[in-house]
Order: C-alpha cells, then structure tokens, then sequence
C-alpha cells in the first residue's frame, strides 16, 4: 500500500495526511444476508488506514476499536483546527501517536432506526425490535455463538450504558429542526444513485 501511495502521490507526501475507509461491509451470505444493511461485524467492521505526513519508521496496527465519526475530529485535531461546536467522535490523535497498546476504552454504538449494535470491551450487544443478541468478539469474531441466554447480567449492563449515552448525545444537538441541513433535489437524486432511496 505505501509503493501505491508513493507512486500515485509522489511530491505530495510530505503535507498530506491520507485516510482510506469504507462505509460499510457486505454480508455476502453471512447470517443468511446478502445485502449490508445489517449490524453484524461483516457489514459494520472496515478498514481505516491512517498515513501521517512525512516519514514514518514506526507503522503497525491499532487494535483498539474505533468509529468512523471519529474521523473527523481526528482531522482536525491533526490540522491543529480547533472544533467550532462538539462532536460525537473522538480525536484518534493518541492512538496514532502511542507506542505500543493505548488504554482506549469506550463504549460504542451502531443503530438503523429501529435496531441497535452496541460495543463495549470486546462484548456487542444487538438489540432488535423484537429479539436481542449477545456476542463476545474476542472469542467470536463470526458472531455465531450468541450468549443472549447465559449471561444476562452483560446484556442489562450494557442496555444501561446505551440508555447513559443517548443521554449524552443530547449535547451534541443545537436547537431545532431549522439547524438541519436543507435537502435538495441534488441531494435526493445522489441517494437514489447510490441505492438509499428506492421510491
């Protein structure tokens, strides 16, 4: 991958920061969905890599999990660009900068509108609208063996940590409606292209 950016980005190496990720994953059969609206690992686990301006002797993997949310303040806080309003990601600037494992632990959450993936020290949590799920990562990276029936305790503390963190997430909201992005017929039309609107 550095050759590719090497060659491709050859001059431009020594002030551009260069970030490659996905959206999302494809189930490909897994659990029986073939499509990537889903909140299994298959669809929500994607790559993130980081290259930082300039050279770089120390490389490796990060493997503390992360969001894409934060992205963006990590941008930033690289930059030296100070937030205008808060977030809801993190500056991934330490992990970046840490020699060797970084204690990084936060409680995470994926969502659809009426389904919830949430994350906390290697456990996840999937709670549906009509059943829940209980996996652990560490030993389980497939999600095969759902632990839903053995171990209630992790369900009922994780519900109540995703109960603590739509809590807070209200700071993240300014005001009403009228702070919402205007949709435009452009808009629209890039949705439908990519396959998120079908009507």
């Amino acid at each position: 991958m550095e050759v590719l950016f090497k060659k491709a980005l050859a001059g431009y190496l020594k002030n551009t920061l260069i970030i490659v990720t996905a959206d999302h994953g494809e189930a490909l059969g897994n659990h029986n969905i073939i499509t990537h609206n889903d909140l299994y690992q298959t669809i929500l686990h994607v790559p993130l890599l980081v290259r930082l301006p300039g050279e770089h002797p120390r490389a490796g993997i990060v493997n503390n999990p992360v969001m894409l949310i934060d992205i963006f303040p990590t941008i930033l806080d690289l930059l030296k660009i100070p937030l205008e309003k808060p977030v809801r990601g993190e500056s991934l600037k330490p992990l970046l900068f840490s020699e060797g494992d970084h204690n990084y632990k936060r409680f995470r959450l994926a969502e659809y509108p009426e389904d919830q993936a949430l994350f906390y020290e290697g456990t996840k949590l999937i709670a549906r609208s009509n059943r829940r799920e209980l996996y652990d990562l560490k030993q389980d990276i497939y999600e095969s063996n759902d632990l839903i029936d053995t171990r209630p305790e992790v369900q009922t503390m994780m519900i109540e940590r995703a109960s603590q963190l739509k809590h807070n997430a209200r700071d993240y909201h300014h005001g009403s409606k009228d702070a919402l992005p205007k949709v435009t017929p452009e808009m629209i039309n890039e949705l439908k292209a990519l396959g998120y609107i079908t009507k």
